[in-house]
């Protein structure tokens, strides 16, 4: 509860267990992470957890583009998609 009050995502993630709200809690605390390896990861534990959890996937898409992984990128959004139609998402595919 106290990681929760005072926003300390990761730590509150850390202490979600299998249960918990992970992709929403790993996609926080990548937003927050100042090293774009370790928000990266982050990304990639919170889509792991939810591929259908848009905002994790979209940013996660954008990151794998902007390194030059179009294709997984492109896959990633499909899979999303297909999991939890949103139109961000669709529109996100639809710029490639």
């Amino acid at each position: 509860q106290l990681a929760l009050r005072t926003e300390n995502w990761r730590e509150a993630l850390e202490l979600a267990g299998k249960t918990g709200p992970r992709a929403q809690l790993a996609f926080a605390a990548a937003r927050q992470e100042a090293d774009a390896e370790q928000a990266t990861k982050l990304e990639q534990e919170a889509v792991r957890a939810d591929v259908g959890f848009s905002p994790a996937a979209l940013s996660l898409a954008q990151r794998l583009r902007k390194a030059g992984h179009p294709k997984r990128a492109q896959a990633l959004l499909m899979e999303s998609y297909a999991k939890s139609p949103h139109p961000e998402v669709a529109a996100a595919l639809l710029e490639n």
